[in-house]
């Protein structure tokens, strides 16, 4: 691994490194130029010589795709080798993002803090997201499947992350060999020189999308959660106590957005995701980062949600059934859609 920039690169001489060989003696040496290895592998995860984390994307997006199988496999099975009685149950959506959430999230979240560019993380997410609606079947906006189940977008859970790092580097462990060499590397953060990508310049960056530019650089102060934490879960009471952090910074995203979301729903909606914000405004004034509680109700005596509605994937509503006791199906005429002119029907 050779840390060369690309002027750098252009002025080596000899072009390329070689290898002679001394042996056997018999014969004149020859000269054998090593091949500089496009990627290169640590702690499991794939980079690239120059750090571009392109190659740990791809690594990352290939992980995603590899855990779905497993996912896809299991959730076949508990759709059609179970018991009709039991399948409304085993097999419903909550149900099956708790065996997704655990195999696939987690690939998708494990190495955030590595990515540099937006685009890198927005390629990240479709993975998760096209694994998340094939599993659960449902299709709808990715924007409203996040909402419903508590995944805050993945930029913000990066920079969760990244402030998480910062703590951990400037209160927790300040005598490790990372925690001093990132303190003397925001010595110099804002020299022409540094790299625009460090990460020292994205935790400052991170800090300002989490709105708690005031405890950057730091050392920020422990909040009072944390300090009566175990010592040893200081750090993970500390991610806790950002998680709100995030939920505000999330809720602040969507009413930019759309302004009307968590107000008392009025005027014509202008898409379907509009329309969710519309119809459910009170959950936005919730912490975005938990489940909602009509999603645990798996029984089949419980209200169906109307993600297990849209989704149909265990096959225990059907759609040309009446399942509600005591009422009468609607005429096509009389389905008016809400927040639309009068006569228009769907």
């Amino acid at each position: 691994m050779f840390y060369e920039t690309p002027p750098q690169r252009a002025t080596r001489l000899p072009f390329t490194f070689h290898i002679t060989t001394r042996f056997p003696l018999s014969q004149p040496p020859r000269i054998l130029p090593p091949k500089e290895p496009l990627t290169f592998k640590y702690l499991g995860l794939t980079f690239d010589p120059y750090f571009t984390m392109k190659a740990a994307m791809k690594h990352i997006c290939r992980k995603i795709n590899a855990a779905h199988q497993n996912v896809a496999a299991v959730a076949h099975s508990l759709r059609y080798d179970s018991s009709a009685n039991d399948r409304g149950i085993i097999s419903s959506p909550y149900m099956l993002f708790c065996i997704w959430q655990p195999c696939v999230l987690g690939f998708a979240t494990e190495n955030l803090r590595y990515l540099v560019t937006n685009s890198q993380i927005d390629v990240v997410k479709r993975t998760p997201i096209h694994s998340l609606q094939r599993t659960l079947h449902c299709f709808t906006s990715p924007h409203i499947i996040m909402i419903e189940l508590g995944i805050p977008p993945l930029i913000l859970q990066q920079a969760l992350q990244l402030v998480a790092i910062h703590f951990r580097y400037t209160v927790l462990h300040t005598n490790i060999i990372a925690a001093k060499l990132y303190n003397l590397r925001c010595k110099f953060r804002c020299s022409n020189a540094h790299p625009q990508h460090a990460i020292e310049n994205r935790m400052a960056k991170a800090h300002s999308t989490l709105m708690i530019s005031s405890t950057y650089p730091g050392p920020p102060s422990s909040p009072h959660s944390v300090t009566l934490a175990n010592p040893k879960n200081t750090g993970k009471s500390y991610t806790t106590f950002l998680k709100p952090i995030v939920s505000e910074e999330w809720l602040r995203q969507i009413r930019l957005k759309y302004p009307q979301a968590p107000q008392t729903p009025s005027g014509n909606v202008s898409s379907r995701l509009h329309a969710h914000f519309l119809i459910h405004h009170m959950s936005l004034c919730n912490n975005l980062c938990k489940f909602h509680p009509y999603l645990t109700m798996c029984g089949h005596r419980n209200p169906m949600s109307l993600l297990r509605l849209r989704s149909q994937s265990h096959q225990s509503i059907p759609t040309h059934i009446l399942i509600i006791d005591d009422n009468q199906r609607d005429t096509y005429d009389s389905r008016i859609r809400l927040y639309y002119p009068s006569g228009v029907t769907g």
